[in-house]
Formats: structure tokens, sequence, C-alpha cells
């Protein structure tokens, strides 16, 4: 026999997978942050300006292949956020062909001889 308990337990139940479903599937819907896209292309980011490609290039590419509207500006708040995003410990930057931590290139002084990757 049901109990007035156990029924509203499952309609409960039921109530927070059906919203769970409906959030899966709304966030799965939504177009990327420029935060997300950056923090993804960040490795990538990290090694051209490293080897000498300018911050407007790497902007005009960000925004030509990811449909962004970046300014120089935002894009340097990105970079910096990441940056301390990955100085906490929490993941480094590496370089997307070989995997290598790469040093952002404010911690490497300006004598220092730059590593390239053994690719």
């Amino acid at each position: 026999m049901k109990t007035p308990d156990t029924t509203n337990a499952k309609a409960k139940d039921e109530r927070l997978a059906k919203l769970y479903r409906k959030l899966e599937s709304a966030i799965a819907a939504k177009a990327p942050t420029a935060d997300a896209i950056f923090a993804e292309a960040y490795d990538m980011v990290e090694t051209a300006i490293r080897r000498g490609v300018s911050h407007k290039e790497i902007i005009s590419l960000l925004n030509e292949i990811y449909g962004l509207k970046l300014h120089s500006a935002t894009f340097r708040e990105l970079l910096k956020k990441e940056r301390e995003a990955r100085t906490d410990g929490t993941r480094a930057a590496k370089c997307p062909m070989c995997d290598q931590v790469l040093a952002a290139s404010d911690d490497v002084p300006a004598t220092a001889p730059v590593r390239e990757p053994s690719h």
C-alpha cells in the first residue's frame, strides 16, 4: 500500500529528474562563453605569444574562428584571468604539440633564453 509520503517522494524525484534533464538540455544548447573558449584555446595562445605572434593577430584569429568580438582590452583581461587560474596550481599551460609545461611570458625574465619545444 502506498503511503502519502512515498507518493510525494516519488513525485518529488520525478520532478527533480525532469528538471535535471531540462537544465542539461539548456546547458548543452547554450553557446560557449568567451571565457570558456579562451580557456580551451589558452595553451595555443600562450605558445603563439611566446613565439612572437602579436596579440592583434591572435585576437583576429580567435574572432574569425570562434565568431567572437574580442577587443584588445578584453583579450588582455581574459589572458590575465586565465594565467591567474593556471598559476594557482589547478592547471598549467602546456604546449599543444608536445605537452611540455610552458611558463607564462610574464614569468620569464627578458634575458632568459626561450626553450623551444622539441617537435
